[in-house]
C-alpha cells in the first residue's frame, strides 16, 4: 500500500473517530513519504486535540515547509500556539490563515481571543464584528465580545452581546457566567448571583464559577455561603489560584487573618507568578501591622507586574503608616490608577502646580478627592499655600462649601460648580508630598474651622442651659455603596452603638452625632425602646450639612467618634476629641501613639487586639469619668 492510499485509510478512521489508529496509518504515510502534507498536518491536529501542543506545532510547521498556502492549517497552527500561550505567535498564523482565505470567520474569531489575551481589546472587537458578518450564528463569538465589552465598562453593549448568544444558545452555561461577571463589574451584585447560579445549573464542573460565586457572595456580605462556594471551587480544581485568593478576601472579612495568609500562600504555591496573591498577602501582614513583611510582598507583586496599580498604592500605605512619609507620599501618587480612587482625577488644560514654580502673583485652584474628612484633614494645606499666591481657590464636597466658605483668603466653590479662571491646579492630597510634609513638620493652624455665628446662636437656643458636660458620639463611619472594595475596612472601623451603653452612669449629656444609614435608624429604634438605659439626646434630623454639625459640636465640651469625617471636623474646630480606633489603623494616625501628628487636640483610643471593642470603651469609660470630674467608684 502506498503512501496515500495509506493516508486515505487514516482520514476514514479519522472520520469515524478512531483517533488512534488514524494515527498509526498517518505515520505509516509519513514512513513511506517523509514530507506528506496531509498526513504531518493532520498529525499536528490529533496532537493538539491530546493537548500536546509542542507536538502539533512541530508537525504542523513542517507541513506548512511543504505547502504553505493551506489557510486551515496556520489555523491549526495557530491554535496550537493559543494553548501554549504564545499569543504573539497565534496571532501571525491567524493572519496568514485569514490572508489566504478573506472568509475565515473562525480565523477572525479566534483572532479576536488572542488580542484580548494581548490586551489590544479595540482591537479585538473590530476581529469579532468581521466574524459576526461571516457568521452571524457564532454564539461564542458573541460571548467573547461581551467579555471583552465588561472589561471596557460598556455593560450595556456587553449585555445585548451575551444577551445575543443566549438567543443562539440558551443553555450555554458559560454565557451565564459572562453575564455573571457583567452585573458584578457593574455593581449588580444580587442579578450577578442569579446568573452564576444559572451557569452552574447547567455546568457544575467548572471551579471559575463557584469562585467568583463565592466574590459576589462577599460583596452581599453573605460571608458563611461566600466561603462554601470558594471551598467548592477549591474541590472542584484544588490548583486554581484565584480560588484560593477568593477565599482569602473572604477570611479577611470574616477577620480570619492566619487562614486567608495561608488561602493566599496555597494560591502562590499553584501560580508562583500571581502578583495579585503577593499583593493580597502584603494586605493581610499590613492589617496585622506586620509593615516589613507587607512591604516586602507588596515589592514582589510589582517585580511579577510593574504595571499592578494595587501593591504600589497598598506600599504608600504602609511607609506613610511607618512614619517614612518622603517614600510613602511618592507612592501615594500610584492612587489615580487604582480602581477605587481614580475616579477623583480632574484634569484641566492649565499645568499641574508640582511646587517647583513660584506662586507669587499666581493662582492656585486646589480639589478636593477623597472623603468628607480628607478634604477637612487637608484643607489646612489651601491656607498654607494662599500665604504664597495671590489667589486660591478650592473645590471642595457641595456638602462642605457652607462650612469652609469662611476659611480666610480662600475662594471655596462646590465640586459642581464651575471655577473661575487659574494659572495651575493641584489635587488636595499631593499637596503633603509636593511640600515634602513629615511627621514632624505639619502644617498646624488651630482651630482653623469654626461654625459660623448664626449655626452656634440656633444650637444654643436647641440646647437651652448647659447643667452638665456635653458629649457627641459617633459610632459608625459612613457607607459608601459604590465602593465594596472598602467595605471591610468600614466594617472593622465600626462598632455596635450597644457597645456603648457601658457609658450609663457617667455624669454628663450624650448627644449623637451620628449620620449614615443603617447606623441613623438602628439607633433611633434604640432610643424608641423603653428598656434603653443608656440615653443620648439625637438631633440627627437637624443635621442638614456640616455646617449644622459644626453648630452642634460648638456647644460641646467632647466629642467621641470613630474614624471619620466628624472628628476631623470637631478636631479641626479645636474640640477636645477621643477617636476610637481600629487595630489596623489608618496610616494618618502612625503607630505606638495615642497623640496626632495632625491634631493637638485629638487622643487615640486604638484596640490592642483585633476587633476587641470591649476593652476600648472601657479605657475610654475610665478616662471619661476622670474628664467629667466623677469618681470611678460612683459608677
Amino acid at each position: 500500500m502506498n503512501a496515500q492510499a495509506l493516508f486515505q485509510s487514516g482520514l476514514s478512521l479519522h472520520q469515524q473517530g478512531q483517533i488512534e489508529s488514524a494515527k498509526q496509518m498517518y505515520e505509516a504515510a509519513l514512513a513511506l513519504t517523509p514530507d506528506h502534507f496531509d498526513a504531518l498536518h493532520l498529525l499536528g491536529v490529533i496532537a493538539a486535540g491530546k493537548g500536546e501542543a509542542q507536538e502539533a506545532i512541530a508537525y504542523i510547521s513542517q507541513a506548512l515547509t511543504c505547502k504553505t498556502h493551506y489557510a486551515p492549517a496556520w489555523y491549526n497552527l495557530a491554535l496550537a500556539q493559543q494553548q501554549l500561550k504564545d499569543y504573539r505567535a497565534a496571532l501571525s498564523s491567524y493572519e496568514r490563515a485569514i490572508a489566504l482565505k478573506k472568509d475565515y470567520w473562525q480565523a477572525y474569531s479566534n483572532r479576536g481571543s488572542v488580542l484580548k489575551e494581548l490586551n489590544r481589546l479595540n482591537e479585538a472587537l473590530a476581529s469579532y464584528d468581521v466574524a459576526f458578518i461571516l457568521n452571524p450564528q457564532d454564539e461564542g463569538g458573541y460571548v467573547s465580545r461581551g467579555s471583552i465589552l465588561t472589561d471596557l465598562q460598556c455593560f450595556e453593549s456587553s449585555l445585548e452581546s451575551l444577551n445575543r448568544a443566549l438567543v443562539l444558545h440558551p443553555f450555554f452555561a458559560n454565557t451565564y457566567y459572562n453575564r455573571g461577571n457583567l452585573f458584578k463589574l457593574s455593581g449588580q451584585s444580587q442579578m450577578a448571583l442569579q446568573n452564576y447560579d444559572q451557569a452552574i445549573a447547567l455546568d457544575p464542573q467548572p471551579a471559575r464559577y463557584q469562585s467568583n460565586r463565592g466574590l459576589v457572595l462577599l460583596e452581599l456580605q453573605r460571608f458563611d455561603e461566600a466561603l462554601q462556594s470558594c471551598d467548592r471551587a477549591i474541590r472542584l480544581d484544588g490548583a486554581v489560584a484565584e480560588a484560593y485568593v477568593n477565599r482569602a478576601n473572604v477570611l479577611q472579612s470574616l477577620m480570619r487573618r492566619e487562614e486567608a495568609i495561608k488561602s493566599l500562600e496555597k494560591a502562590i504555591e499553584y501560580q508562583s507568578d500571581y502578583a495579585v496573591a503577593f499583593n493580597n498577602l502584603g494586605v493581610a501582614w499590613l492589617e496585622c501591622l506586620q509593615l516589613k513583611t507587607a512591604i516586602d510582598f507588596f515589592a514582589r507583586a510589582i517585580v511579577l507586574d510593574p504595571g499592578y496599580e494595587p501593591a504600589y498604592w497598598n506600599k504608600s500605605l504602609a511607609h506613610l503608616l511607618m512614619g517614612d512619609w518622603a517614600t510613602g507620599w511618592k507612592l501615594y501618587e500610584w492612587r489615580w490608577r487604582t480602581k477605587a480612587l481614580k475616579a477623583g482625577l480632574r484634569l484641566y488644560d492649565k499645568p499641574q502646580w508640582s511646587g517647583q514654580v513660584s506662586l507669587k502673583e499666581k493662582c492656585l485652584l486646589i480639589y478636593a478627592e477623597q472623603g468628607l474628612g480628607d478634604t477637612i484633614q487637608f484643607c489646612r494645606y489651601a491656607l498654607l499655600l494662599a500665604q504664597q499666591a495671590r489667589q486660591v481657590i478650592l473645590l471642595v464636597q457641595p456638602s462642605l462649601k457652607n462650612l469652609l466658605q469662611w476659611l480666610p483668603n480662600i475662594c471655596v466653590l462646590g465640586l459642581d460648580e464651575p471655577a473661575p479662571a487659574f494659572d495651575y491646579y493641584c489635587p488636595l492630597m499631593s499637596l503633603p508630598g509636593i511640600l515634602k510634609t513629615e511627621p514632624h513638620s505639619v502644617p498646624c493652624f488651630f482651630p482653623y474651622l469654626s461654625a459660623p455665628p448664626e449655626a452656634l446662636s440656633v444650637w444654643s437656643t436647641r440646647l437651652g442651659i448647659k447643667q452638665k458636660k456635653r458629649i457627641g458620639l459617633v459610632w459608625s463611619g459612613g457607607f459608601r455603596a459604590h465602593l465594596p472594595e472598602v467595605w471591610a475596612v468600614n466594617q472593622r472601623r465600626n462598632l455596635p452603638f450597644e457597645a456603648l451603653n457601658v457609658f450609663e452612669g457617667v455624669d454628663a449629656q450624650f448627644y449623637s452625632l451620628q449620620k449614615g444609614e443603617p447606623a441613623e435608624s438602628e439607633f433611633l429604634a434604640r432610643m424608641a425602646d423603653p428598656r434603653q438605659r443608656f440615653r443620648v439626646e439625637n438631633w440627627s434630623a437637624e443635621l442638614k450639612d456640616f455646617t449644622d454639625t459644626a453648630g452642634l459640636i460648638g456647644h460641646l465640651d467632647l466629642v467621641i467618634s470613630v474614624d471619620t469625617s466628624t472628628a476631623h471636623l470637631a478636631a479641626a474646630m479645636g474640640k477636645t476629641v477621643w477617636i476610637l480606633n481600629r487595630y489596623d489603623t489608618c496610616w494618618r494616625w502612625l503607630l505606638d501613639r495615642d497623640d496626632s501628628v495632625w491634631y493637638p487636640n485629638v487622643r487615640l483610643f486604638r484596640q490592642n487586639t483585633p476587633g476587641d471593642w470591649e476593652e476600648v470603651v472601657e479605657r475610654v469609660r475610665q478616662a471619661l469619668k476622670v474628664f467629667v470630674g466623677q469618681s470611678l467608684k460612683d459608677i
